[in-house]
Order: structure tokens, then sequence, then C-alpha cells
């Protein structure tokens, strides 16, 4: 389903990073170059629209203050594709020489093929454009009821 103006434009943005760099050794670079601090959390399972079964994405993310969150993200169903990986490094709130930083630096990074902006507006682009911008939202509903979501307490087995 289409709307004329994603739920999450003009709130996030997000970059697509290919690489066939493993995800803690891009995130180091990231981490590096950015001075910032990702760690990794528990993976995050994202209910894309029309399937039936839930993907399963790596996610690291870095609370730099209480305005800006950084968040890396891979999903790990790509092993053994020999094609470049696709990581997704989003912030909160949208800072446009925060964006520009990440985009000039990353592209730096050895190992790094691609990086280029993922528009959440609607206005124009090819099915392809569409079909990541509506994954990338999925993905953003899913990451933030996983932030809110109360988490259960561990079990404690007696012995």
């Amino acid at each position: 389903m289409l709307f004329s103006e994603p739920e999450y434009a003009g709130e996030f943005q997000v970059v697509e990073i290919s690489s066939q760099l493993p995800d803690y050794k891009l995130c180091f670079h990231l981490n590096t170059i950015l001075g910032i601090k990702l760690t990794k959390k528990d993976d995050l399972k994202i209910h894309i629209e029309g399937k039936k079964k839930a993907d399963t994405y790596s996610i690291y993310i870095y609370n730099q203050d209480s305005h800006t969150t950084y968040y890396y993200m891979r999903k790990t169903s790509q092993p053994g594709s020999l094609a470049p990986l696709s990581y997704l490094m989003i912030t909160k709130p949208v800072l446009a020489d925060l964006f520009r930083e990440i985009v000039e630096n990353v592209a730096k990074i050895n190992d790094v093929f691609d990086v280029r902006e993922v528009l959440l507006t609607y206005e124009n682009g090819t099915p392809a454009m569409i079909k990541t911008r509506q994954e990338v939202n999925n993905i953003l509903t899913d990451l933030e009821i996983s932030l809110i979501e109360p988490k259960k307490p561990k079990k404690k087995f007696r012995s």
C-alpha cells in the first residue's frame, strides 16, 4: 500500500551502504570515522508486508545525546551472498550537516562500494526504489516498537 507521505518522512535519515565487510568490521570503521560508539543489541525481527516470515536484522545503536540516535543494521538472512551486503545507517533526527558527513566519510572506507541516501518520500522513483522505501518504513516501524516495548525479565531456574 502506498501513502502520499510515509509516516517517518522528515523524522529519520537513512543511508544505504553496500560493502562486503562483516557487520562488526564495518561498525568498527563507522565508530572510528564518525567518533561514535555503536554497540550491538539483540537481533531485531522485521515484519515485511506480504512476507509470511519475519526477516532478522543485526542491529547496533548509539544514543549520542537525548536528541540524536544512530542505528546501524543489516539483514542477517543474506549469508553466503556473493553480492555486496546492504547495510542501513539511520539517524534520528534529520540533520543535513551530519548526513553529508556520514556519506562523505563512509564512502572513504576500503571495501565500501556504494553509499546512498534512501528517500522516504514517494514523489518519484523506480519500482525498486519504492520497494526499498516500503521496506525501510517497515523497519522503522518495528524498530520503534521494539524500543518502546518493555523487555520481559529472563526467568531464573531453580537448581
